[in-house]
């Protein structure tokens, strides 16, 4: 089972496969991501995951679905909320790292994710109250 490290991991290889989707990732788009996830404690691990996959010069459809193998394996977190709401952060700005492309990547991604979790009996949300 994937460990909330791994899944900082995905998320960071999320962000290089919509950057890829778009053609090659450039330098500044590697540094706005930096800029954007520093903020986050998690961050770090995202950014390294990014860059490694940078790196690798790793296909977008690898990457991607590495992400969201990762993503499924670990299961419901309520950490994927401020994922979305970053990725729709950056995507609100004015140089935005994602075309009409990576726009559309995420949103197919985000219903894959919530399909899985819909689909999967096996998928439970953990209980604080107990």
């Amino acid at each position: 089972m994937a460990n909330e490290e791994k899944v900082y991991e995905a998320f960071g290889e999320l962000l290089y496969a919509i950057a890829r989707s778009e053609g090659k990732v450039k330098q500044a788009t590697e540094e706005h991501v930096e800029m954007m996830l520093k903020k986050y404690t998690w961050g770090n691990e995202a950014i390294w995951s990014f860059k490694y996959e940078k790196k690798r010069k790793n296909s977008f459809e690898e990457t991607y679905d590495h992400a969201i193998s990762t993503f499924i394996e670990y299961g419901p977190f309520e950490e994927y909320k401020t994922f979305f709401e970053l990725l729709d952060e950056i995507h609100q700005q004015k140089n935005s790292i994602f075309g009409e492309r990576g726009k559309k990547i995420l949103s197919n991604f985000k219903k894959k994710l919530q399909r899985a979790f819909m689909e999967n009996e096996n998928i439970t949300y953990e209980d604080d109250d107990e």
